[in-house]
Order: C-alpha cells, then structure tokens, then sequence
C-alpha cells in the first residue's frame, strides 16, 4: 500500500481539510487504497502554529479596537 506524508505547509491554509480540492485529492486516494498520514511532529507544529496566528490576530483586533476608541472619542469631544 502506498503511503502519503502530509506536510505542515499543506495544512496551514486549509486546516481541516475541507477544500474542494482536499476533499477531491481525499476521495482519490481511498479510491486507489492510498493511506494518508499526518505525522505526530506536523500535527504539533500545526497546534503551535496556529495559536501563534490566533494571538496575532487577537492582537491586530485590539490595536484596531484601541485606534477606533479614540477616534469615536475625537469626534465626540467637545473642539470638534
């Protein structure tokens, strides 16, 4: 039986796999009795990386949050 290793990069943009194409690419390989496998080590850098681009954007969000705060204060203060 043949065996595909299934790499962090392909995961980090469809994580859970759910593309047309992943599922296309999913169906094929059951198909042709191809076992897909995500190894231990990707899945761990998967987690790791995906909190680290949670925390980003949680970031982004209250820097945005904080930038519009003030400009909603600005419009409403009393020299405008």
């Amino acid at each position: 039986m043949t065996t595909i290793f299934i790499d962090t990069n392909i995961l980090m943009n469809d994580r859970f796999f759910r593309s047309s194409s992943a599922k296309a690419f999913l169906k094929a390989c059951s198909f042709l009795g191809v076992q897909v496998v995500i190894p231990d080590v990707v899945f761990d850098e998967l987690l790791g990386n995906f909190s680290a681009r949670l925390q980003e954007k949680a970031d982004a969000y209250q820097k945005s949050s904080r930038e519009l705060k003030q400009l909603v204060e600005l419009e409403h203060s009393p020299l405008s």
